[in-house]
């Protein structure tokens, strides 16, 4: 049967346990749980992929060139973006000057050779807030959930909540 602990310190933030007393639980995990359950810290260092963006905006960019000498139609309808359906369709290289090709190109590597250099970022997490997330991530029997009516984060033994 679990026990029905409420932590309330005058610095953390209110927490249901409803686990065993004999479950070990991070010291401090009150401190993360209440920075809210959708909170996301930050990686010491960015993990970024650039392919997927300078695909779409070499598209996008192209596309507005192919286009930029066209006078826009008229329509008397409000755009709407419900409403609105993504083409494929991209002009043909050889319909697009070459130095927009060249300014593409200069664009892209100097975009690589700046996401390349891993500048490291200052962490939103304390280190003994670090070791209880660690700690809460190895315990595969305690789960972190919401409450019902926001009655705050509740900690869980995992094979009552399934």
């Amino acid at each position: 049967m679990p026990s029905w602990h409420y932590f309330s310190r005058p610095s953390d933030v209110a927490m249901h346990d409803l686990t065993n007393p004999t479950i070990p639980i991070p010291k401090f995990l009150t401190t993360i749980i209440g920075l809210d359950l959708k909170f996301i810290p930050s990686p010491r260092f960015p993990s970024r992929s650039p392919t997927a963006s300078f695909a779409r905006f070499q598209k996008d960019l192209l596309t507005k060139v192919f286009f930029a000498d066209q006078p826009k139609p008229p329509t008397d309808e409000p755009y709407n973006p419900k409403m609105h359906v993504g083409s494929d369709w991209e002009p043909k290289l050889w319909d697009i000057p070459n130095t927009i090709h060249e300014r593409l190109a200069i664009f892209k590597s100097q975009m690589r050779n700046l996401m390349r250099k891993r500048r490291p970022r200052i962490n939103n997490l304390f280190p003994f807030q670090k070791r209880a997330i660690s700690t809460l991530a190895l315990c595969n029997d305690v789960l972190v959930v919401n409450s019902d009516k926001n009655a705050g984060p509740a900690l869980i033994v995992t094979s009552t909540y399934v």
